[in-house]
């Protein structure tokens, strides 16, 4: 879901307006309560004009906002605001720097009727200055500010306001146009302002996992031997470093989404060699202590990620969703996160569902079985069918190479141009990833070809995914990629989440 800042008064009725407007019915009518609720869904609710405008001027407080819904006409300032110096002092100076206070009109002290005039004159074309202040200062989209007000009689007020400043008026809706609801609608579903925000979450928690656990927050030295990672320089590994590698990714989102499918894959080509930029020869899954594990399962996904990325077309037509799935992968694999899905992978993992569809959490489940024998993943059928696709030819250093080192044997056979069918076939694998380490591959000495190429070998005897453990990111995870990573098999099992 994306982030949103509502300016919004409420002369009217509450209820109605916030149903009209952003399609939530039921909200508490206490403003305490209903700025929280709203909160709740992503949005932030300022009820005054100098409250949204203290809040526009602040770039640490608009880095959060994704888009904006401006009314016309705006309450100034609460009454209480008036007892405090520095906010009448704010006002006025406010007042006075955009001319509805002037010096020649006689008594302009602050709160006496002059000055209670000016701020009459104000309030009519409140929005004005917040559109001027967003566009104009702050550089904020044009297209993710919309003007919804039903003050239909204050429009000639704020068409001269922009006819003045030279600046093209906006579309003015009321509350009540359908067009409202939709552009919300529409907004809060955006893929790429979804991605973008989850990603900003992200680094910001990882960032925040570091400044409270210092060095125990960060697990990414485990893929490292420890004399390739010296003190001097910093490495990779070292805390001073991620922070920089965080800071990189979160500079390649702004707010506007690419306009176009080309520009789109090239700011995704780009964000990937960022976040993969890391995962070079030296970092290797085979460091881990233990490799049956999640991390190792990212830690290969990352691997494969900066290799296509830095060498083949292989990943040059990536969704939202796909850039998610590897985002999220490369923070588990790097940071000591808990177990428990984080409010970025919440965001991040509604995106997946919506894209790829999601199982109900019986449903997988029932999938991931409590054993081997109950077991519904098709983990050894998809292993030996990849096998069968190199032929006769040997790969690796063993007769039963694990899943990534067949998916590697078959990428260095892919010509450089490669089709739409190759494609898909590879980043599907980078999904399928996810379910081999963990389930702890039986190596079983035989010849190139299978005993039984039907997997009866039953190679994956392990299979728990934290099946028991559904608050898990690991099985909330797996809800949203078993149909992306096994559609033949799952796709008909696919329902809204209870």
């Amino acid at each position: 879901m994306s982030d949103f800042l509502w300016i919004e008064d409420f002369e009217g009725d509450l209820r109605a307006t916030v149903d009209q407007v952003f399609g939530l019915a039921g909200c508490p009518t206490a403003m305490p309560d209903l700025k929280a609720w709203l909160g709740a869904h992503g949005i932030t609710l300022k009820t005054t004009f100098f409250d949204a405008y203290r809040l526009v001027r602040d770039p640490a407080q608009l880095a959060a906002i994704d888009y904006v819904v401006i009314d016309i006409d705006l309450k100034p300032y609460e009454d209480y605001d008036l007892d405090d110096p520095q906010a009448v002092a704010e006002i006025d100076r406010f007042l006075r720097e955009k001319r509805y206070l002037k010096e020649s009109a006689g008594h302009t002290e602050p709160l006496g009727p002059a000055w209670r005039a000016a701020v009459s004159e104000l309030k009519k074309v409140a929005g004005y200055h917040i559109f001027t202040e967003l566009l104009i200062e702050a550089g904020f989209p044009k297209r993710h500010i919309l003007f919804c007000s039903n003050h239909g009689d204050q429009l000639t007020s704020i068409a001269s306001a922009f006819e003045a400043a030279k600046l093209a008026a906006p579309v003015i809706y009321t509350k009540r146009d359908e067009t409202v609801r939709r552009w919300i609608a529409d907004k809060q579903a955006d893929a790429y302002s979804v991605l973008r925000r989850g990603i900003l979450m992200g680094c910001a928690a990882a960032e925040d996992l570091m400044d409270r656990r210092g060095d125990d927050g960060l697990v990414f030295s485990l893929f490292f031997k420890r004399e390739d990672e010296p003190e001097w320089p910093p490495g990779p590994a070292s805390p001073d470093y991620v922070r920089d590698y965080l800071a990189s990714m979160t500079a390649l989102l702004p707010l506007c989404a690419p306009t176009s499918t080309e520009q789109r894959k090239q700011r995704y080509r780009i964000l990937l060699h960022a976040l993969s930029r890391e995962w070079d020869n030296r970092a290797k899954v085979n460091h881990l202590p233990d490799k049956s594990t999640y991390m190792a399962s990212y830690g290969t996904i990352l691997k494969e990620v900066r290799n296509w990325a830095s060498h083949t077309q292989l990943l040059d037509d990536l969704s939202e969703a796909d850039v998610a799935f590897i985002f999220m992968a490369d923070l588990r694999a790097m940071f000591a996160f808990p177990r428990e899905c984080q409010p970025h992978e919440r965001l991040l993992l509604g995106l997946l569902g919506r894209t790829f569809g999601e199982l109900a959490e019986g449903v997988t489940a029932d999938l991931i079985g409590a054993d081997a024998e109950g077991r519904r993943l098709p983990l050894d059928r998809i292993y030996f069918e990849t096998k069968r696709m190199l032929g006769e030819r040997r790969s690796a250093d063993d007769n039963d190479p694990y899943y990534d080192q067949l998916i590697r044997e078959l990428e260095k056979d892919t010509p450089n141009r490669v089709d739409e069918r190759d494609r898909q076939f590879f980043l599907q694998s980078l999904y399928r990833m996810f379910w081999f380490y963990p389930s702890r591959m039986r190596r079983v000495k035989y010849g190139w070809t299978p005993v039984s190429d039907t997997g009866e070998a039953t190679l994956f005897r392990h299979c728990d995914f934290s099946r028991t453990q559904r608050e898990s990111f690991a099985f909330q995870l797996a809800r949203r990629i078993l149909i992306r990573a096994f559609p033949e098999s799952f796709a008909s099992l696919a329902n809204p989440a209870k």
